[in-house]
């Protein structure tokens, strides 16, 4: 829900999401995108762990799995169908995705964090993002209690931070 108010409050034309998985957070995102006009994209970078039920590897007995696609479903399914023409999904891994997105699109308004959450991971993918964000654009991430990337990131930068229930934060530029 803090992302569908983000996008309602700043009205994003252009958002780029990187871990997408099902696509809960997509979906929230897509919506307000929608409430918001018929302008906004979303454009999400993913390395998806789809569920094979022919594939050995899944069948390991004590392995845990964690959050996976459903056999038969793609990263994002979960956005409705009647928002597709405005979602775009880039499968692989965001190292050598995400440059070449951002360079297409030129700018954008809001950056999404919630792939690989390594502190050098997440600095990679904000300090790429922000070449490209348009002035007061946001740069957001999940997971945040992880490590102290996004904080360091925003001081960097001198703009503020914020801390949505110990789960989510935000950079404001």
């Amino acid at each position: 829900l803090f992302l569908y108010w983000v996008v309602r409050q700043m009205k994003p034309k252009v958002v780029v999401q990187t871990g997408v998985c099902n696509g809960l957070s997509s979906a929230f995102m897509m919506l307000a995108l929608a409430k918001n006009g018929p302008e906004g994209t979303l454009h999400v970078v993913d390395m998806p762990p789809i569920f094979d039920s022919k594939d050995d590897a899944w069948k390991i007995p004590g392995k845990v799995y964690g959050v996976t696609i459903p056999e038969g479903k793609t990263s994002g399914w979960l956005v409705p169908d009647a928002y597709r023409d405005r979602f775009e999904v880039l499968n692989g891994d965001a190292k050598l995705l995400l440059p070449g997105l951002l360079a297409k699109l030129g700018n954008i308004d809001m950056f999404y964090h919630d792939s690989d959450h390594t502190y050098d991971h997440m600095i990679f993918e904000f300090e790429v993002a922000k070449k490209y964000l348009t002035k007061n654009g946001v740069i957001v991430a999940d997971d945040i209690s992880w490590n102290a990337s996004l904080w360091d990131f925003a001081d960097q930068y001198h703009v503020p931070a914020y801390n949505y229930r110990g789960s989510m934060g935000i950079a404001c530029f």
